[in-house]
């Protein structure tokens, strides 16, 4: 699969009086840049080299411009750019408040429901709360919820990773099954699976726990530097299970 990055593609002065300039990355990311202007972007799918570049974009404009950056993982920033920012975590509700939101809408909206298809709704979706709400609206029929856990299931590669991983098929089954999903879903980013990998540990592999993570580590950590990022996610996989 072809490494997809987000680098700056252009970076100009506009057509004005102002020292105004317009930053251009990747995948249609616009920003402009001048005295009253702030700069905002999810500046950690920025490459090193890419945020190299923003951060004496900082210092040059930082007499007169504030810059607002915003990021999902603060971990992949590099150091001189988290030195020069006062950092705020935005802490996501737990998967038990975003339960009890979208039981008090289902209950404003008079929609009936089972307790076992919210769970399984927040389970599937969590941290994404306008997916969990969207598909709750899809599967809500004549003033009910029912929640199709098939269906659910294979929309979601993360499920259907880990519904792979609790099945009694051989581990060289489990392994050409994630395989099939994973090149299905066109992932790009693992964050989240390593993460998922790690908290449910103890469901898949309750006598190695221990070793579990020790590769789940490894395969995030490597992460990080290899140039195919579901190559390495599947080496993961086949240190766990095989």
């Amino acid at each position: 699969m072809e490494l997809k990055r987000l680098e700056i593609k252009s970076f100009r002065k506009l057509d004005s009086q102002a020292k105004v300039y317009d930053l251009s990355v990747t995948d249609n990311h616009n920003f402009f840049i001048g005295k009253t202007q702030t700069l905002t972007h999810n500046c950690d799918h920025l490459t090193p080299d890419a945020q190299a570049a923003l951060r004496n974009m900082m210092e040059v404009f930082s007499q007169r411009t504030r810059f607002i950056l915003t990021c999902n993982y603060f971990e992949r920033i590099i150091a001189p750019i988290v030195s020069r920012c006062q950092t705020s975590a935005l802490t996501p509700p737990s998967k038990k408040e975003v339960a009890v939101h979208l039981t008090n809408i289902l209950n404003q909206e008079g929609v009936s429901f089972e307790k076992q298809a919210i769970a399984t709704l927040v389970n599937a979706y969590y941290p994404d709360i306008r997916r969990i709400i969207g598909t709750a609206q899809q599967q809500t029929r004549d003033g009910k919820l029912t929640v199709n856990v098939n269906e659910v299931i294979a929309g979601d590669s993360k499920l259907k990773i880990m519904d792979t991983l609790m099945s009694n098929q051989t581990g060289q089954n489990k392994i050409n099954e994630i395989r099939q999903v994973v090149a299905d879903a066109g992932i790009r980013d693992y964050t989240e699976l390593f993460r998922m990998l790690y908290d449910r540990a103890a469901e898949y592999a309750p006598n190695k726990i221990p070793q579990t993570i020790l590769h789940i580590a490894e395969g995030q950590y490597r992460d990080a530097f290899v140039v195919d990022k579901e190559i390495n996610f599947m080496a993961t996989m086949y240190n766990i299970l095989m």
